[in-house]
């Protein structure tokens, strides 16, 4: 009597079980590079967390470093709490990439020069010494290596690679994955055959821009190049993938296009414009070069293109062929940024690179960095303890850093903070200081003690900096670049505009969905582009302050649930079908008069189904299952 329902008594485990497992469609050509499984242990294994390794399919425990203790005299790891312990990882893990959890340490290890050599043997004597410490807070202690080691879950091999760099005077960079012995490495024989390969395709060659380009038929791509190298060398199939060479075709081979080359109309010679002349210049160059044109119309080509070359040489369009090039713009593709080309990015990029720039607020004129005039005035003139190629390497090394972050975490590494060993107050209220700085500089392969000024001039920043430096030490706080994300910046948007946007967005009507509380719906007649016209409409003083853009970025990361259109209804066929007979004007009135009776007694069914399962729920009150529809939810051959 329940029709296509059945009855299966199904457990809440095994229902959250499936509902976990419905993993989401691939998109075709999306790659989700986080999802690889070396990407995966990669990322665990930065995190501390447990992982099944991909080699040896061994499950390698999550880091601790409670488990163990160092058998020095000092008993260095006593010294430390379990929540002390734990505050050493979690500072470590807070580190996002390898890069910054290398310079962290390498920041906790000094080196020195042996006070004393003792040597028994005719064998070289060590060059350095190391000291590692471990932060407690704000507090730097100096522990053994051993505890070094359990403390921040490091083996002795990774120690030994990062000494190495200090002692070599290099920064830390992630090499995994990158390097040339590994096992999935194209060697450079196969990448030999790959571009004989493709050189070996007849090429017609074009000039646009004075780029050379090479054009190869238009019956031909990469999936079919591809296909001819795998049949030439039938022994590389395996081994060189269609990702690889297409990967590795756009990286070396990019002046290579599939087509032939464009040959642009003739138009009449008139007024002297250097910009329009070049573009036709090229044009008419590459009508000559084309096999497909007859003689006389490339003699009248060549004519033209000798009268516009001509006029360049006289001067008459001021500038020379190869300026004129270069000064045309490319035409910008609508709806793709370059923020790179942005007034205050290359400002901010050429400020870490230590470069001359114009300031953007001012308009004066900033010189590039330089540490060659200007000394400091301690008595042990630190600053003169560099030649010239010594601190012109402090900036170079300092500057090979890509990102501030990088070069906050290296200048850190190189201030040590120590507690006041003797106070000497004058007030009676004493300012007690808690923390003492050292400073150092990388000279060749050592470290050399000087003083702030001198650590400022030499790396080229200010007090202001410096201070900002050791203020983050003191806290025990990593490095973050927050320029331009500030609340008071100049251009921010303040939070009252941004709580009208909020109200004028939750007072628009909505239709709820009826299987989720979460998702909104408005008119399908909206959009975004809409919504921004009726705010500035509402609050025209706004309008100014709230650009387009930010107004859709602020829509879509707060406002994610709103859908635009009606919200989905699940109803039969029979009654959809019945349903728009009846509305329709193309039927007469007796076929809607029937439709309608088919429509209630449509509608009298799943009501009667209703009354006899409330019947047996009331029978079966003391009973618990769950009622399945397998005909609606499952693909029934």
């Amino acid at each position: 009597m329940w029709g296509s329902l059945e009855h299966a008594a199904v457990s809440s485990s095994t229902s959250e079980t499936d509902v976990s497992t419905v993993t989401k469609k691939r998109i075709k050509g999306v790659r989700r590079p986080e999802t690889y499984k070396f990407e995966v242990q990669k990322s665990k294994r930065l995190r501390g967390e447990e992982y099944v390794s991909v080699t040896t399919g061994t499950v390698v425990p999550a880091k601790s470093n409670n488990d163990r203790d160092c058998s020095c005299r000092e008993m260095c790891t006593l010294m430390f709490s379990l929540q002390e312990r734990e505050q050493c990882l979690n500072t470590l893990r807070g580190f996002k990439t390898k890069n910054d959890q290398d310079t962290f340490l390498m920041g906790l290890i000094d080196r020195k020069v042996p006070s004393r050599v003792r040597s028994k043997s005719k064998v070289q004597f060590k060059q350095s010494t190391f000291v590692y410490h471990a932060m407690i807070v704000t507090a730097r202690l100096t522990v053994c290596r051993k505890a070094f080691s359990i403390l921040y879950c490091i083996k002795n091999k990774a120690i030994f690679r990062l000494t190495s760099l200090i002692a070599s005077g290099l920064s830390a960079v992630d090499n995994r994955g990158k390097h040339g012995h590994r096992g999935n490495a194209i060697p450079d024989n196969v990448r030999t055959l790959i571009d004989e390969h493709i050189e070996e395709f007849p090429f017609t060659e074009a000039y646009h821009f004075n780029k050379k380009i090479k054009c190869l038929s238009s019956d031909l791509n990469i999936k079919t190049l591809y296909l001819l190298f795998c049949k030439k060398h039938p022994n590389l199939a395996d081994q060189v993938k269609y990702d690889f060479y297409r990967n590795y075709f756009n990286q070396n081979h990019d002046y290579v296009i599939f087509g032939c080359p464009q040959a642009n109309s003739v138009r009449p010679f008139n007024k002297c414009n250097t910009a329009e002349h070049a573009h036709r210049q090229e044009g008419l160059r590459t009508k000559i070069r084309n096999p497909y044109f007859s003689e006389i119309e490339k003699n009248v080509d060549t004519e033209e293109s000798n009268r516009i070359a001509n006029c360049f040489e006289s001067r008459a369009c001021p500038g020379s062929p190869s300026e004129n090039v270069s000064t045309v713009p490319k035409k910008k593709t609508k709806g793709v940024r370059h923020p790179e080309t942005y007034k205050f990015v290359v400002q901010k990029n050429k400020r870490l690179r230590g470069e001359e720039y114009v300031s953007i607020t001012t308009g004066a004129l900033m010189p590039a960095k330089s540490n060659m005039s200007l000394d400091c005035s301690c008595r042990l003139m630190c600053t003169m303890k560099f030649n010239l190629q010594e601190k012109e390497q402090c900036l170079t090394t300092l500057y090979g850093f890509k990102t501030k972050n990088d070069q906050d975490t290296f200048l850190m590494g190189l201030i040590v903070r120590k507690l006041p060993s003797r106070r000497r107050s004058k007030s009676e209220v004493p300012l007690k200081r808690d923390s003492v700085f050292s400073y150092h500089v990388v000279k060749g392969t050592e470290r050399v003690t000087v003083c702030r000024n001198a650590f400022s001039i030499l790396y080229c920043i200010k007090s202001k900096a410096l201070f900002r430096l050791t203020s983050l030490i003191t806290a025990g706080m990593s490095a973050v670049d927050n320029r331009g994300r500030h609340s008071h910046r100049g251009n921010a948007i303040p939070e009252d505009a941004r709580a009208m946007i909020d109200k004028h967005i939750t007072e628009l009507p909505f239709a709820k969905s009826h299987h989720s509380n979460k998702i909104k719906y408005l008119s399908a007649e909206l959009n975004i582009k809409k919504l921004y016209k009726l705010f500035c409409e509402k609050h025209p003083h706004l309008a100014d302050q709230v650009k387009y853009d930010f107004y859709r970025k602020y829509f879509k990361e707060n406002h994610d649930y709103i859908v635009f259109g009606c919200p989905q209804t699940h109803e039969c066929s029979n009654y959809e079908e019945l349903r728009s007979k009846i509305n329709s004007p193309y039927f007469s009135e007796m076929p809607k008069q029937a439709a309608a009776v088919d429509k209630m007694i449509h509608l009298c069914q799943p009501n009667q189904l209703y009354k006899q399962h409330q019947g047996v729920n009331n029978l079966c009150s003391n009973m618990s299952e769950v009622v399945y529809d397998f005909s609606h939810n499952l693909f029934l051959r």
